[in-house]
């Protein structure tokens, strides 16, 4: 914009340069002045041409390194995610194993109580008989006890 202005004011002196309205004589100091006024406008042209290239330069430097950021962030993230997701297996699995080391001592126990009981109703089984022995014999007395008495009246 201000630039095409520029442009236009540049080309319009050069064309009345080229068509022969530059007399040295009488216009010789508004001559010089003005082209003192479009060196200096060529090297602010230049100027701004140069900070807006190393601006640009920059900006794209800076896009870059917001990029390689991204990059690394997503894969921090990334990373973390898997760690997390690592020590949530190994807890899960470490819950899982205790929980199957308790049934096995459940069963182990319930073996055990098994056991004990198969082998109390192993030994009432021998209460059993040997009371069933002892009323046999409390039996043979006791009717031997009775016939004796009753021989002896």
């Amino acid at each position: 914009t201000s630039l095409d202005t520029t442009n236009k004011i540049m080309a319009a002196a050069s064309s009345a340069t080229s068509i022969g309205v530059h007399d040295p004589g009488i216009f010789k100091d508004a001559h010089e002045y003005m082209e003192g006024l479009w060196a200096e406008l060529d090297c602010v042209k230049k100027q701004a041409v140069a900070i807006e290239t190393e601006r640009r330069g920059d900006l794209e430097e800076l896009e870059r390194e917001i990029d390689k950021e991204r990059s690394a962030r997503r894969e921090d993230f990334s990373q973390l995610r898997y760690e997390a997701e690592l020590l949530l297996h190994r807890k899960v699995q470490d819950v899982i194993d205790s929980i199957e080391e308790v049934k096995r001592g459940e069963k182990a126990d319930d073996a055990a109580q098994q056991n004990e009981i198969d082998d109390l109703i192993i030994e009432m089984d021998k209460i059993k008989d040997n009371l069933l022995g002892v009323q046999a014999s409390w039996n043979k007395f006791a009717a031997n006890v009775t016939d004796k008495s009753r021989g002896a009246a």
